[in-house]
Formats: structure tokens, sequence, C-alpha cells
């Protein structure tokens, strides 16, 4: 049974886990969810969310106006966020009311709801006031690792959207993958929008403003790739996004990475059925990848390669898998790895992680 028919009373819901990353990770399933707003749940759906989904905090991305109009539930023992990146101006409630209203005056806009949502998506990458709440969405993210997470706008689409877009970035998922999956959005909504588009021409014979409210409505390729094609223009590529827009460093990178990792799930099964060899191995790769896709990224500075080895050496994770590595066979296994690391000796590092790979596709 899908997750729209265990949640009622949600327009959208969408489960993160299993996406590939470049490396071929994928992420971890019942841990991050996208979804629409939340004020109409049902009990049902509320006790699901906690004994089976184990929610620990809800992100919500809705401006001031749309909170006040339709407040989410309230759910015992689950964190609430309101971390909204864009403004009252930027994005007011629409009510009954006001709806003809909005639709009206975006459809007299130069280029229309087209190019009125590029802008928005622009600005959801380069504002400060963006840029600042997506940031303090990953810090949480960070803060919960033990419980899952949901972080909604109105529709799920837009302010969501960009919110899984990061989120997909910092765990290494490449570019193309996230274009697709955003677009995944328009599946849940191809009856729906359907019948909102008919119904607006039927009712009011206006065929612009019929396409003003589709264009609102659905997922387009052209929104998500202006906002990538804003990462490029304003901060010249995806680390300098990360590290000096959204100000996330290595270790934060490292840790959101060991924390929603499908492999990292099945290294502590592993670990407790005893088979330490794979379980370190499976943390060496998991907590190796991040680093390495900066350090010897031929278009990194060798200042940032430095900073992020130096910073790796010194977490906490590091230290853990070393004190993982309890009996000395696996210190001799292991040794020739961490000492080039620190000999900052990439290419036999990068085999051998190639190597750690090959193993775990072998065994498991």
């Amino acid at each position: 049974m899908g997750l729209k028919r265990k949640i009622k009373k949600i327009s959208f819901i969408r489960d993160l886990g299993d996406i590939e990353t470049i490396d071929g990770r994928k992420i971890k399933k019942g841990k991050l969810f996208r979804t629409s707003k939340l004020n109409k749940l049902k009990e049902k759906s509320v006790e699901y969310l906690i004994d089976d989904i184990n929610l620990g905090a809800v992100i919500d991305l809705r401006s001031d106006s749309e909170v006040y109009a339709n407040k989410d539930l309230e759910i015992d023992g689950v964190n609430y966020y309101h971390l909204p990146p864009l403004s009252d101006d930027d994005n007011p409630a629409v009510t009954r009311k006001t709806a003809m209203k909005v639709l009206k005056r975006i459809s007299k806009l130069d280029g229309g709801a087209r190019l009125h949502l590029q802008k928005i998506y622009r600005k959801l990458v380069s504002s400060d006031k963006a840029l600042n709440s997506y940031r303090e969405m990953v810090k949480e993210l960070i803060d919960n690792p033990d419980k899952a997470t949901i972080w909604h706008c109105t529709q799920g689409k837009d302010r969501t959207g960009i919110g899984s877009a990061i989120i997909l970035i910092i765990l290494g998922v490449d570019k193309e993958v996230i274009v697709k999956d955003y677009m995944r959005y328009n599946r849940s909504h191809y009856i729906k929008n359907a019948f909102a588009f008919l119904g607006m021409l039927i009712v009011f014979l206006k065929l612009k403003l019929a396409r003003t409210l589709i264009n609102l409505l659905v997922a387009r390729e052209e929104y998500i790739r202006a906002a990538f094609d804003e990462i490029e223009k304003r901060f010249g590529n995806i680390d300098n996004f990360i590290h000096d827009a959204l100000k996330i460093n290595d270790e934060d990178i490292n840790k959101l990475n060991l924390q929603y990792d499908e492999f990292e799930k099945r290294a502590n099964k592993y670990n407790k059925n005893q088979n330490y060899f794979i379980a370190i191995n499976y943390r060496i790769y998991i907590q190796s990848f991040s680093v390495f896709l900066i350090a010897i990224n031929s278009g990194q500075p060798k200042k940032r390669q430095k900073e992020a080895i130096k910073t790796f050496i010194n977490s906490e994770m590091y230290k853990k898998t070393l004190s993982m590595v309890k009996y000395n066979t696996f210190r001799t296994i292991f040794k020739p790895f961490f000492k080039a690391l620190k000999k900052k000796n990439f290419v036999f590092c990068w085999h051998y992680m190639r190597l750690a790979n090959y193993y775990r596709r072998k065994k498991v």
C-alpha cells in the first residue's frame, strides 16, 4: 500500500529513500519525506506517522500568512520548525476569495506564470532569507538522526522541491537524478491538475487564466533548472554553493551522509551479526566518499582539498571508525588506508575505496 493511502488528507508525499548517489550508494528509506501541508491529517494518519514512520520533526516552509490560514496539526512528541524561505510578499496565502485576483495578477506579468516561477526558484537559492532557511533545515536533519523528518510547503512542489534538491546534492546525488525526482511530483497530480485546467476553462471561458493556473500547479524542468543555473551564475559551482552560501562545512556533510546512507543501516546489521569485516568495510566506504568527492576533484583548489582531509581526520567519525577496528587482523588490513590518508596519498586511497566497493558487492 502506498504512503498516500496510509496517510489520509495529504495531497503529496515522497520518501527520498532508495535514490541512488553518484557512486552507487542509496539513501536510507523511511527517514526523509517531502510532503504537502499537514493541516488536515486524520487520527489514524498521525498514529501511522508516529508508530510506523517514527516521525521526529516537521519543517514548515510556508510563509507566515499561509501558516496562519492553515496551521499544521500539532503532533505530540514531534518537533515543529517554521523556516519560511519566502516572505508574505513573495508567497502570500491564497484563499478562495483571493485566488482569482492572484491568478489574474500573475497572468498579466511579462512571461506569465512560467517566468514568474523561474524567478521564484532563482530567489530560493540566492536570497539571504532562503539560504538561512535551508541552512537551518540541514542543521535540523543532522540533529535528528534517529527519527524521520518531514519538510513541506503548501503543495510540496516549489519550496519543498528546492529543499529536497539541496539535501540530495549534499548526499551526493547527480543533478539529472534530482531533476527527474523533482518531476515525479506530476504523477500524483496529473488527474487533479487536468480537472483544474478544464474547470477554469469551462467556468470562466478564459484560456489565458487556465494556462496560468496549470503552469502554477505543475512541476516543469525549466523551474528546477533555473535554480541550478542561478547557483552556477552566482556561486560558480555546487561546492561553493554548499560551503560558501549555505555555510555547510565538510564535517556536517559527512554527518549527513553517514546518517542517511542505506549502507550505514546495513553496516549496523552486519555488526550485530559479528560480521565485523564487512561492517567496517561499509563504514570506511561511507565515511570516505564525501571527503574524496571534494579532495580528488580536479576542479577544486588545493586549499579546499587539504581542508577537507584535515576535517575528516579530526572528526569524531574518523576516530569512531578507528576505535571499531578492535582486532590486530583488521588493524593490519586497514592500516595502509589510514596511513595513505594521513600522507594525503589520494590516488592510493581512491584505489582502496574501489577495492572496498568491489568487496562489498561480492560479499553482500
